[in-house]
């Protein structure tokens, strides 16, 4: 996905700077296609990856997600911000 942004913004550059050129527009095309296509697939890849590792690994998840504490079974409150506090904890 950051490629596909990366070649898009490649692209739109020179088409902002009066490059127009048949390959650039391609190009641009070509880049936001990917992004179209790949974007939604990270996010269900990515979200497969967090649950297999919350089954596996939940430890590292609450650390990910800031909690100090395992709770057990109960569901842990949501925390917007947080900055982790060692001497606090």
């Amino acid at each position: 996905v950051a490629t596909a942004f990366f070649v898009g913004a490649s692209a739109a550059w020179h088409l902002l700077r009066g490059r127009d050129n048949p390959a650039i527009r391609r190009m641009l095309s070509m880049a936001m296609w990917m992004a179209l296509i790949v974007a939604p697939i990270q996010a269900v890849v990515g979200d497969a990856h967090g649950l297999n590792t919350l089954e596996h690994q939940p430890a590292k998840i609450a650390a990910i997600e800031g909690h100090w504490e395992n709770v057990g079974d109960e569901p842990s409150p949501l925390i917007l911000f947080g900055i982790p506090d060692m001497k606090e904890e």
